[in-house]
């Protein structure tokens, strides 16, 4: 999880949240609380931990091409047009 986008905080929290209800639904039986839990939570902490790898270049470049392309991203960004697009593509990525 990235530390910029507070995602692992607030899995932590839901997490706990849906451990609990778990374990209250499967009182007697902790292996099946455990699983309907990991179950549950799963499919979010995969999406999540997949945008973290996917988003590490940008705050950790690993090389010099990588910031320079970071750059010249930022630049792009503002050319007219470009913005509208750019929104759009992240208004799609979060659904």
């Amino acid at each position: 999880m990235t530390l910029f986008a507070g995602h692992g905080a607030a899995l932590a929290l839901a997490g706990a949240d849906h451990l609990g209800a778990a374990l209250r639904r499967h009182a007697a039986d902790l292996p099946a609380a455990l699983a309907e839990w990991e179950t549950g939570l799963r499919p979010e902490v995969s999406k999540r931990q997949a945008l973290a790898r996917r988003g590490m270049a940008q705050y950790a470049p690993p090389s010099r091409f990588h910031v320079w392309m970071s750059d010249l991203t930022i630049r792009a960004i503002t050319l007219p047009g470009v913005s509208g697009l750019v929104r759009r593509g992240i208004e799609r990525a979060n659904r």
